[in-house]
C-alpha cells in the first residue's frame, strides 16, 4: 500500500509484487532511490504556509515572496468570461472563513436572517476575520448580480474593488497578519530594548536621541563604520551610551537601506503593471469584459505567469495553507544507473 510520506516503489524480488518503502540516503539524509524505482511525492504530504507548524520545510526570502503571490494572484480569473467563477470563488473563501470562526457556531452562513445577525455582530469589528469575510461575501455577491444587469460599469468596478480589497485583507488576516506584526516589533524593539537596559534615565535619553542622527547618515558611511568594525560611538561623539550598542544600531539602521529598498522596488514593479494596464485598456476599448479586466489589473492584482520548470519533477498542486486529500499522487521513474 502506497505510504503518506514520499517513497519509493518497486517490484519485490521474491514475489513480484509491488513494494511501497522510504529507505534512508547516503549518510541518513533524504531517500534511496534505485534503478526502476518509481518516486513518489503523495499530493496531501505536500504542504505550504508560512506557519512553521503547518509546513514542509522552510522558505527563503524569495519562497516568500512566491507564495504571497501565490495566495492573492493565482485565483484570479484567466479570461473575462472567467470572472463570475471567481466571484464565485470569493463568496466561498467567505464561507469557509465564517465556518471557521467560532464565534459563528450560533449562526447558519446560508441563513439570511443569521447573515443579518453576524452583520450586527461583527459590524463595529473592523479588525476581526468575520467583519473582513462578511464585507467580502457581500461584495462578490452584489458584483455577480451586476454582472447580469444593465447598471453602470462604474457600480460594478467599484463592488468589484471591494470584493478584491476584502479577499486581500482575508488573507492579511489569516495568513500575514502574525508575522506582519513580529517584523514591526523586532524593530521597534530594538530601541525599547536599549532603552530598557540603560543604566541611568540619562543614557536611556541620549540612546532615544540617536534616532535622528544615524537617520542623517548615508548608506555608505554606515557600511564603512559598520564593514571596518571602527567605534561608530567615537565617530559620531557620542557620550553617555555603551560603545556595544551604538554599534548595535548602526547595524540595525544599516539594515533599514535594505528594506527600503525591497519597498520600493515592489512599488516600481506595481506602477509598472499599473501603466501596462492603461495602454492595454486603450487597445481593447470600453467592452464591459474589458472594464472588469482593466479593474483587476488597475489593482495590481494581475501578473504574467510563468512555465512551471521542466527539469526538476514536482508536485503540480501543492498544498497551500489548507492540506487536501483529493487529486492523484505524483509519480516519477527514476533513470539513475
Amino acid at each position: 500500500m502506497p505510504l503518506a510520506i514520499p517513497h519509493v516503489s518497486r517490484p519485490c524480488q521474491a514475489c513480484g509484487k509491488t513494494i511501497h518503502l522510504a529507505e534512508p540516503g547516503e549518510g541518513g539524509v533524504g531517500i534511496k532511490v534505485e534503478k526502476g524505482d518509481t518516486f513518489t511525492i503523495p499530493q496531501a504530504w505536500l504542504k505550504l504556509s508560512l506557519d512553521p507548524a503547518n509546513s514542509r520545510g522552510s522558505f527563503t526570502r524569495d519562497g516568500v515572496n512566491w507564495f504571497v503571490r501565490h495566495l492573492i494572484f493565482s485565483p484570479l480569473p484567466a479570461a473575462p468570461e472567467k470572472v463570475a467563477e471567481y466571484l464565485k470563488y470569493l463568496d466561498g473563501e467567505a464561507d469557509q472563513a465564517l465556518l471557521a470562526s467560532p464565534r459563528m457556531k450560533d449562526l447558519d452562513i446560508n441563513s439570511r436572517d443569521d447573515m443579518n445577525a453576524a452583520f450586527e455582530r461583527f459590524k463595529d469589528q473592523e479588525d476581526s476575520i468575520e467583519r473582513t469575510a462578511i464585507l467580502l461575501a457581500a461584495a462578490a455577491h452584489q458584483a455577480l448580480d451586476l454582472l447580469s444587469s444593465d447598471d453602470s460599469r462604474e457600480k460594478l468596478a467599484q463592488w468589484m474593488i471591494v470584493a478584491v480589497s476584502a479577499h486581500t485583507m482575508l488573507i492579511y488576516k489569516q495568513a500575514l497578519e502574525n508575522h506582519v506584526w513580529a517584523g514591526y516589533e523586532q524593530t521597534r524593539l530594538v530601541y525599547g530594548i536599549a532603552v530598557a537596559g540603560a543604566s541611568t534615565p540619562t543614557e536611556a535619553k541620549a540612546i532615544e536621541a540617536l534616532r535622528p542622527v544615524f537617520a542623517k547618515l548615508s548608506e555608505e558611511v554606515l557600511a564603512a563604520w559598520v564593514g571596518a568594525n571602527v567605534s561608530v560611538k567615537e565617530r559620531l561623539g557620542i557620550q553617555g551610551v555603551d560603545e556595544a550598542v551604538v554599534n548595535a544600531l548602526a547595524r540595525f539602521h544599516l539594515g533599514q537601506f535594505e528594506q527600503r529598498r525591497q519597498k520600493d522596488a515592489l512599488a516600481e514593479e506595481s506602477r509598472s503593471r499599473k501603466w501596462g494596464t492603461l495602454i492595454a485598456a486603450a487597445a481593447v476599448g470600453a467592452t464591459l469584459a474589458g472594464v472588469l479586466v482593466t479593474v483587476l489589473i488597475n489593482l495590481g492584482v494581475i501578473q504574467a505567469s510563468k512555465p512551471a520548470s521542466v527539469s526538476t519533477p514536482t508536485p503540480s498542486a501543492p498544498q497551500i495553507v489548507r492540506p487536501s486529500t483529493s487529486g492523484a499522487p505524483v509519480s516519477l521513474q527514476s533513470k539513475r544507473s
